[in-house]
């Protein structure tokens, strides 16, 4: 039985959602350093029955130094007893889609981690905010859950009149 699968740094772009069907005992997933730009909801699904009951046996994930700017907010939901996962080297958009990550952080302290180096500040590099402008280069980790908020586009048009009025026919 597989434990730990170790499928760090190979410019992997995606995962199949039911690669790891069937691996039970899967308790260690590393798939840092790759090209993966997205995760289905199902991706770590180890059980599942009748489509409807979907679990995972993982307990530490490594999605470091991905191309990852947002993750479902469901990903996790099939796997209970999550204790950690990696996050840090990823184009994070920190918007209303990742707030729920936020929220993970604060139910479960500690699930989130760091990784530990001398060369950072703190001794540690942590997820960070890639945008919007007003989060760039903040620790996920260190925002409240209110500042991941969605702004509908602010839409320009040249089609639109300003400060003119419309006259009825015939006047």
């Amino acid at each position: 039985c597989i434990v730990r699968l170790h499928m760090d740094h190979n410019s992997i772009e995606f995962i199949n959602p039911e690669t790891f069907y069937g691996l039970t005992s899967l308790k260690l997933l590393h798939l840092e350093g790759n090209m993966l730009q997205e995760l289905h909801r199902d991706t770590f699904v180890t059980f599942r029955y009748s489509h409807i009951f979907k679990m995972s046996s993982l307990k530490h994930i490594y999605l470091s130094d991905n191309a990852l700017t947002s993750i479902p907010s469901d990903l996790l939901s099939s796997i209970p007893e999550i204790e950690s996962i990696y996050l840090h080297g990823n184009q994070w958009f920190c918007d209303c889609n990742l707030k729920w990550l936020s929220e993970l952080n604060e139910r479960q302290p500690g699930a989130i981690k760091c990784k530990r180096d001398r060369n950072y500040p703190n001794g540690q590099i942590c997820p960070l905010c890639t945008t919007p402008s007003v989060s760039r280069g903040k620790d996920i980790l260190q925002l409240p859950p209110s500042v991941f908020a969605c702004v509908p586009p602010n839409i320009h048009s040249p089609l639109k009149i300003r400060n003119s009025t419309l006259q009825e026919e015939g006047d």
